[in-house]
């Protein structure tokens, strides 16, 4: 490059970039920049050829650390060019410099300028994904909460109150609202799912949908005079104890004086004996105007009764029910767990207090359109509940593209040779549980009552095969059996349910509990040395048909993990031991630890010895 090139050169810098003369607008600023792009593009193009790039390549690469002085050139591009060529590249090497220093000037310049300009950062700034983190700390719910009480409302003022802030934190935390959304057997209710499912945000955070199977009675509904008899007798039962409560001076209504509790209890009894009267058709003795009124709340509970009813079948029968649910959950992606119970004890059922319900005509008749639940439906020998939505349910949400994750059954069967009548019903029950990873069968209800006591095998084969269909996912981590409800109170079980332990093969479970079963050895011991890790054990009321405990405790031993639950176990050894015997080996208080001794036993294989075994 001639020296008029480089005069050009460098006058073409000094008067354009010169920090002191620049413009404080930021585009100004950027222009500069960009200009000295190309001064410095332009420079690097005057070094014409290989040795001359190589030459400025080692400039800017070897200086000596120690003094800052460039190191001597001694290869071979050194050598190639003569002195002329070799001042020329340092020349333009300075000039690098210079750009860059004055670029560096440039930005720290534009940096304190745009600063200025830019707001203030706040928690709005916060990305999406650590507000929804902030968010869930702020309502406090675990996944414990979801998986044992979905139905608390844990935190949700809180996320009312994130929701009604602004718009963002409206977003980012309505999918915390409703994780479990609660259906009954109700059009109004269908259509309550149906819209959370349609919403953008809060359909995000639903986990679990609830489906309560009360039911309106088809006998209650046959005739008044049933349905007289049938309420009389629950209003009497309700105002018996009461009386025997006020009796004892139990304090039922905070502070109410006695002589008001004293005459709802004498009306309790007169509305009930007036509804028998009308049920009975005792036209001998004219009824006082009082219990004309009585008998005329009864004539329009009933009509109400009828027309629920009524709703209920028409809702039953169209297939509205399984159809809705099974679209709803395909909408709402994190909805994989269906809950099938029938519980009274809901806020959607709270019935009205006594003193209410008997001083007030409309509260009264509120007490008698409550659905019942199947145990009562059992107990009172009434019609038989949907016992159809057992297997309607989970096969359409199969067919709508769902795999069930979770899935819990709290209904008591009417009819054990129903559940396994069907073979095609009990196939899509497969289909819809191949991906199931937690189980649960508890039908709750009052424990040795009798009502369910099976008394032929083949009911309890039903019984087996239909649990089976739950239980052939390969993926299952967790799985509850409780069959309380099959044994008579003192009477030995005689049933065996070791089909559900022995078909399937479970590389993943990590839960086992088992409740008011009845196994033979041999199909415990197929279950347990199937184990593959440690099993969080819950043992409870189990009956050993055949072998002893002491075996099963030995192949146990070892493959249990965290404190286990072993308790009330009969059958084998325990036959011919007296109650002081079995409380030594079960009971906990004369331990020194929170466990009985076959807990203790099968926790550790460094534990205390075989309790069954005496000469240990």
């Amino acid at each position: 490059m001639s020296e008029v090139e480089s005069q050009e050169t460098t006058t073409s810098i000094e008067p354009n970039i010169s920090p002191d003369d620049l413009n404080i607008s930021l585009e100004v600023l950027y222009q500069k920049l960009q200009d000295l792009e190309l001064i410095e593009q332009k420079v690097f193009g005057c070094v014409d050829n290989s040795h001359g790039r190589t030459f400025l390549q080692n400039l800017e690469t070897q200086n000596d650390d120690t003094d800052g002085q460039k190191a001597s050139q001694t290869n071979s591009s050194d050598t190639l060019l003569h002195k002329a060529g070799r001042e020329k590249i340092r020349f333009l090497k300075n000039m690098i410099d210079n750009i860059d220093t004055l670029r560096g000037m440039i930005r720290d310049k534009t940096k304190i300028i745009a600063r200025s300009h830019i707001r203030q950062l706040n928690i709005l700034d916060l990305p999406d994904e650590l507000l929804i983190r902030i968010c869930e700390e702020v309502q406090g719910r675990e996944e414990c909460h979801i998986k044992y009480i979905p139905d608390a409302n844990i935190g949700i003022q809180e996320v009312k109150n994130l929701r009604l802030t602004c718009w963002k934190f409206c977003n980012v935390s309505s999918h915390l609202l409703i994780s479990c959304v609660h259906v009954d057997l109700e059009a109004n209710s269908i259509a309550h799912l149906d819209e959370v499912s349609r919403h953008p945000t809060i359909a995000k955070g639903v986990e679990v949908v609830q489906i309560n199977m009360l039911y309106y009675d088809s006998i209650l509904e046959e005739d008044v005079e049933t349905f007289g008899d049938f309420h009389a007798r629950q209003l009497h039962d309700v105002t018996e104890c009461v009386e025997d409560m006020a009796s004892h001076d139990v304090d039922l209504f905070a502070g109410t004086p006695s002589e008001v509790v004293n005459s709802a209890i004498q009306k309790g009894w007169a509305i009930g004996n007036a509804w028998f009267d009308y049920v009975n058709d005792d036209s001998e003795n004219k009824p006082t105007d009082k219990c004309e009124g009585y008998q005329k709340i009864l004539l329009a509970a009933y009509e109400q009764y009828r027309q629920k009813y009524a709703a209920q079948e028409k809702l039953l029968k169209s297939g509205d029910l399984p159809r809705v649910v099974a679209a709803s959950m395909a909408r709402m992606h994190n909805a994989t767990r269906l809950d099938l119970h029938n519980s009274e004890f809901t806020r959607r059922y709270r019935r009205p207090d006594y003193l209410t319900m008997i001083n007030n005509e409309e509260s009264l008749i509120k007490s008698t359109l409550f659905p019942i639940t199947w145990e009562k439906g059992m107990r009172f020998e009434l019609g038989n509940p949907p016992l159809e939505l057992l297997f309607q349910l989970p096969a359409a949400i199969y067919e709508a593209g769902v795999f069930l994750s979770t899935l819990e059954i709290r209904a008591p069967p009417c009819d054990f040779l129903s559940l396994a009548s069907d073979k095609e019903s009990l196939q899509k029950v497969k289909d819809a549980t191949q991906r199931l990873r937690n189980f649960s069968y508890d039908p709750r209800v009052s424990y040795c009552s009798g009502l369910w006591s099976a008394e032929e095998s083949n009911e309890i084969e039903a019984l087996g095969e239909y649990l089976n269909a739950h239980l052939q996912s390969p993926l299952l981590e967790d799985i509850r059996l409780s069959c309380d409800f099959l044994q008579i109170d003192a009477v030995p079980p005689w049933f065996n349910l070791g089909v559900v332990l022995t078909r399937n093969h479970w590389p993943r479970l990590k839960i086992i509990s088992l409740t008011g079963l009845a196994f033979h050895f041999s199909e415990l011991e197929i279950f347990i040395n199937q184990v593959q890790k440690p099993l969080t054990v819950w043992f409870r009321r189990l009956h050993l048909l055949s072998g002893t405990w002491s075996k099963v405790l030995d192949i146990l031993r070892g493959k249990v993990g965290s404190y286990p639950t072993i308790e009330d176990l009969s059958g084998g050894e325990f036959d011919d031991m007296s109650d002081e015997e079995k409380e030594d080996i079960l009971g906990k208080a004369k331990v020194g630890w929170d466990m009985n001794k076959v807990e203790l036993y099968v926790l550790s294989i460094y534990g205390p010895p075989n309790p069954f075994k005496k000469n240990s």
